[in-house]
Protein backbone atom coordinates (compact mmCIF):
# COMPACT_ATOMS: atom_id res chain seq x y z
CA UNK A 1 0.00 0.00 0.00
CA UNK A 2 2.15 2.94 -1.17
CA UNK A 3 1.49 6.29 0.52
CA UNK A 4 -0.46 8.71 -1.66
CA UNK A 5 0.12 12.05 0.03
CA UNK A 6 1.63 13.39 3.18
CA UNK A 7 -0.59 14.02 6.19
CA UNK A 8 -0.40 14.72 9.91
CA UNK A 9 0.12 12.18 12.66
CA UNK A 10 -3.31 12.99 14.12
CA UNK A 11 -5.01 11.07 11.30
CA UNK A 12 -4.22 7.62 12.62
CA UNK A 13 -4.91 8.39 16.30
CA UNK A 14 -8.30 9.88 15.40
CA UNK A 15 -9.14 6.82 13.33
CA UNK A 16 -8.22 4.44 16.12
CA UNK A 17 -10.15 6.49 18.67
CA UNK A 18 -13.24 6.45 16.45
CA UNK A 19 -13.20 2.65 16.38
CA UNK A 20 -12.52 2.26 20.08
CA UNK A 21 -15.60 4.35 20.78
CA UNK A 22 -17.97 1.97 18.98
CA UNK A 23 -16.46 -1.43 19.82
CA UNK A 24 -19.69 -2.69 21.43
CA UNK A 25 -21.74 -1.80 18.37
CA UNK A 26 -19.22 -3.44 16.07
CA UNK A 27 -19.17 -6.69 18.02
CA UNK A 28 -22.98 -6.82 18.04
CA UNK A 29 -22.88 -6.85 14.23
CA UNK A 30 -20.11 -9.40 13.75
CA UNK A 31 -19.81 -13.15 13.81
CA UNK A 32 -16.92 -15.55 14.24
CA UNK A 33 -15.25 -16.51 10.96
CA UNK A 34 -14.37 -20.05 12.13
CA UNK A 35 -15.41 -21.89 15.31
CA UNK A 36 -11.78 -22.45 16.33
CA UNK A 37 -10.35 -18.94 15.95
CA UNK A 38 -10.98 -15.43 17.26
CA UNK A 39 -11.48 -13.67 13.92
CA UNK A 40 -14.79 -11.84 13.57
CA UNK A 41 -16.24 -10.41 10.36
CA UNK A 42 -19.15 -8.04 9.72
CA UNK A 43 -22.63 -9.57 9.79
CA UNK A 44 -25.07 -6.86 8.69
CA UNK A 45 -28.41 -6.90 6.88
CA UNK A 46 -28.61 -5.62 3.28
CA UNK A 47 -29.14 -1.89 2.80
CA UNK A 48 -32.59 -1.34 1.21
CA UNK A 49 -31.84 2.03 -0.42
CA UNK A 50 -29.03 3.67 -2.36
CA UNK A 51 -27.75 7.16 -3.10
CA UNK A 52 -27.97 9.44 -6.11
CA UNK A 53 -24.42 9.91 -7.39
CA UNK A 54 -21.15 8.41 -6.17
CA UNK A 55 -18.54 11.02 -5.24
CA UNK A 56 -15.11 9.35 -5.62
CA UNK A 57 -12.32 10.21 -3.22
CA UNK A 58 -9.44 11.78 -5.14
CA UNK A 59 -6.16 10.03 -4.35
CA UNK A 60 -3.09 11.99 -5.58
CA UNK A 61 -0.85 9.92 -7.82
CA UNK A 62 2.71 9.17 -6.81
CA UNK A 63 5.35 7.03 -8.44
CA UNK A 64 5.54 3.51 -6.96
CA UNK A 65 8.57 2.71 -4.83
CA UNK A 66 10.30 -0.62 -5.37
CA UNK A 67 12.60 -1.70 -2.54
CA UNK A 68 14.90 -4.75 -2.72
CA UNK A 69 13.93 -7.72 -0.58
CA UNK A 70 16.34 -9.17 2.00
CA UNK A 71 18.68 -11.73 0.39
CA UNK A 72 17.78 -14.69 2.62
CA UNK A 73 14.52 -16.17 3.86
CA UNK A 74 15.58 -15.69 7.49
CA UNK A 75 16.36 -12.00 6.95
CA UNK A 76 13.04 -11.60 5.16
CA UNK A 77 11.24 -13.12 8.14
CA UNK A 78 13.17 -10.96 10.61
CA UNK A 79 12.41 -7.80 8.62
CA UNK A 80 8.66 -8.24 8.38
CA UNK A 81 8.01 -10.27 11.54
CA UNK A 82 10.01 -8.57 14.32
CA UNK A 83 11.46 -10.70 17.09
CA UNK A 84 9.42 -9.01 19.88
CA UNK A 85 6.24 -10.05 18.08
CA UNK A 86 7.42 -13.66 17.89
CA UNK A 87 8.19 -13.55 21.62
CA UNK A 88 4.62 -12.44 22.26
CA UNK A 89 3.34 -15.35 20.18
CA UNK A 90 5.19 -17.97 22.20
CA UNK A 91 4.71 -16.35 25.61
CA UNK A 92 1.95 -18.27 27.36
CA UNK A 93 -0.33 -15.82 29.18
CA UNK A 94 -3.25 -18.06 30.15
CA UNK A 95 -5.57 -15.52 28.52
CA UNK A 96 -8.07 -15.90 25.71
CA UNK A 97 -6.98 -14.69 22.30
CA UNK A 98 -7.74 -11.07 21.51
CA UNK A 99 -10.70 -10.58 19.18
CA UNK A 100 -9.59 -9.86 15.62
CA UNK A 101 -12.19 -7.82 13.75
CA UNK A 102 -11.81 -4.97 11.30
CA UNK A 103 -10.01 -2.91 13.96
CA UNK A 104 -6.90 -4.52 12.46
CA UNK A 105 -7.24 -2.31 9.36
CA UNK A 106 -6.79 1.05 11.13
CA UNK A 107 -4.28 -0.62 13.46
CA UNK A 108 -2.06 -1.57 10.51
CA UNK A 109 -2.47 1.88 8.95
CA UNK A 110 -1.27 3.32 12.24
CA UNK A 111 1.97 1.34 11.80
CA UNK A 112 2.74 2.96 8.42
CA UNK A 113 4.42 6.34 7.81
CA UNK A 114 2.06 9.28 8.18
CA UNK A 115 0.21 9.64 4.86
CA UNK A 116 -3.07 9.00 3.09
CA UNK A 117 -3.30 5.46 1.70
CA UNK A 118 -5.44 3.56 -0.79
CA UNK A 119 -6.13 0.26 0.98
CA UNK A 120 -7.08 -2.91 -0.93
CA UNK A 121 -8.88 -5.65 1.03
CA UNK A 122 -10.40 -9.04 0.43
CA UNK A 123 -13.94 -9.66 1.65
CA UNK A 124 -13.15 -10.67 5.24
CA UNK A 125 -13.49 -7.21 6.82
CA UNK A 126 -14.95 -5.13 3.96
CA UNK A 127 -18.11 -3.22 4.86
CA UNK A 128 -19.62 0.20 4.12
CA UNK A 129 -19.10 1.18 7.77
CA UNK A 130 -15.36 0.47 7.64
CA UNK A 131 -14.92 2.15 4.26
CA UNK A 132 -16.82 5.25 5.42
CA UNK A 133 -14.60 5.56 8.49
CA UNK A 134 -11.45 5.17 6.39
CA UNK A 135 -12.66 7.76 3.91
CA UNK A 136 -13.50 10.23 6.67
CA UNK A 137 -9.87 10.00 7.78
CA UNK A 138 -8.53 10.58 4.26
CA UNK A 139 -7.82 6.97 3.25
CA UNK A 140 -9.18 5.37 0.08
CA UNK A 141 -10.45 1.79 0.20
CA UNK A 142 -11.36 -0.86 -2.38
CA UNK A 143 -12.25 -4.49 -1.82
CA UNK A 144 -14.46 -7.46 -2.57
CA UNK A 145 -17.53 -7.86 -0.37
CA UNK A 146 -19.80 -10.52 1.08
CA UNK A 147 -23.58 -10.47 0.98
CA UNK A 148 -23.85 -9.89 4.75
CA UNK A 149 -21.60 -6.82 4.99
CA UNK A 150 -24.42 -4.26 4.67
CA UNK A 151 -24.18 -3.83 0.89
CA UNK A 152 -27.16 -2.75 -1.26
CA UNK A 153 -30.05 -5.26 -1.21
CA UNK A 154 -30.42 -5.58 -5.00
CA UNK A 155 -26.78 -6.70 -5.28
CA UNK A 156 -27.31 -9.27 -2.53
CA UNK A 157 -30.35 -10.65 -4.34
CA UNK A 158 -28.44 -10.72 -7.64
CA UNK A 159 -25.62 -12.70 -6.01
CA UNK A 160 -28.08 -15.24 -4.61
CA UNK A 161 -29.72 -15.63 -8.03
CA UNK A 162 -26.30 -15.97 -9.67
CA UNK A 163 -25.47 -18.90 -7.39
CA UNK A 164 -28.64 -20.57 -8.71
CA UNK A 165 -27.64 -20.02 -12.33
CA UNK A 166 -29.87 -16.98 -12.93
CA UNK A 167 -27.00 -14.86 -14.18
CA UNK A 168 -26.30 -11.42 -15.56
CA UNK A 169 -24.62 -11.19 -18.95
CA UNK A 170 -20.91 -11.90 -18.76
CA UNK A 171 -18.83 -8.76 -18.02
CA UNK A 172 -21.96 -6.81 -17.05
CA UNK A 173 -21.35 -4.20 -14.35
CA UNK A 174 -23.84 -2.30 -12.19
CA UNK A 175 -22.90 0.33 -9.61
CA UNK A 176 -24.91 1.99 -6.84
CA UNK A 177 -23.77 4.72 -4.47
CA UNK A 178 -24.46 4.35 -0.76
CA UNK A 179 -27.08 6.70 0.68
CA UNK A 180 -24.40 9.25 1.66
CA UNK A 181 -22.78 8.93 -1.83
CA UNK A 182 -19.39 8.16 -0.23
CA UNK A 183 -19.04 4.51 -1.31
CA UNK A 184 -19.56 2.82 -4.66
CA UNK A 185 -21.25 -0.60 -4.44
CA UNK A 186 -20.48 -2.65 -7.52
CA UNK A 187 -21.62 -5.94 -8.98
CA UNK A 188 -19.54 -7.37 -11.84
CA UNK A 189 -20.24 -10.63 -13.66
CA UNK A 190 -17.10 -12.70 -14.23
CA UNK A 191 -17.23 -16.50 -13.99
CA UNK A 192 -19.36 -15.74 -10.93
CA UNK A 193 -20.92 -12.47 -9.81
CA UNK A 194 -18.35 -10.44 -7.86
CA UNK A 195 -19.44 -7.86 -5.28
CA UNK A 196 -17.13 -4.93 -4.57
CA UNK A 197 -16.96 -1.74 -2.52
CA UNK A 198 -14.80 1.29 -3.31
CA UNK A 199 -14.43 4.88 -2.21
CA UNK A 200 -12.14 5.59 -5.19
CA UNK A 201 -13.24 3.73 -8.33
CA UNK A 202 -16.38 4.71 -10.26
CA UNK A 203 -16.78 1.47 -12.23
CA UNK A 204 -15.83 3.23 -15.47
CA UNK A 205 -12.13 2.36 -15.26
CA UNK A 206 -11.38 -0.43 -17.78
CA UNK A 207 -8.33 -2.38 -18.90
CA UNK A 208 -7.65 -4.42 -22.04
CA UNK A 209 -6.99 -8.00 -21.07
CA UNK A 210 -6.30 -11.31 -22.82
CA UNK A 211 -8.02 -14.26 -21.18
CA UNK A 212 -8.21 -17.97 -21.87
CA UNK A 213 -11.60 -19.63 -22.15
CA UNK A 214 -12.46 -20.88 -18.64
CA UNK A 215 -12.94 -24.60 -18.16
CA UNK A 216 -15.65 -24.28 -15.51
CA UNK A 217 -18.98 -25.86 -16.49
CA UNK A 218 -21.03 -24.59 -13.52
CA UNK A 219 -24.29 -22.69 -13.99
CA UNK A 220 -22.64 -19.43 -12.93
CA UNK A 221 -20.00 -19.80 -15.68
CA UNK A 222 -22.46 -20.28 -18.56
CA UNK A 223 -22.50 -16.58 -19.63
CA UNK A 224 -18.72 -16.46 -20.02
CA UNK A 225 -18.72 -19.76 -21.91
CA UNK A 226 -21.30 -18.30 -24.29
CA UNK A 227 -19.23 -15.13 -24.74
CA UNK A 228 -16.14 -17.12 -25.75
CA UNK A 229 -17.98 -19.44 -28.10
CA UNK A 230 -15.39 -21.64 -29.84
CA UNK A 231 -12.47 -19.28 -29.15
CA UNK A 232 -9.77 -20.53 -26.80
CA UNK A 233 -8.39 -17.03 -26.16
CA UNK A 234 -10.14 -13.67 -26.30
CA UNK A 235 -9.11 -10.05 -25.86
CA UNK A 236 -11.58 -8.14 -23.73
CA UNK A 237 -12.17 -5.01 -21.71
CA UNK A 238 -12.71 -5.57 -18.00
CA UNK A 239 -13.04 -3.22 -15.00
Amino acid sequence: MPPQSQGGSSTQSTLLDSYDGCINVIMDNCRREQPTDATYRPDLPPEPTYGTYFEPLEMPYREPQFLPLPPTALQFFQTFVPEPLVVRWVDYTNKAAEIADFHVVPFLLHKLPDASYHVFLDNLFSSPKLFTALRDEGHGATGTARINCGIFKQLVEAKIRDNKGQCWRWNELRAYATVDNKINQIGWKDTALVLLLSTVFTGKEFERYIQRRPTSTTKTAKPIQDAFGNKAVKEMTIP
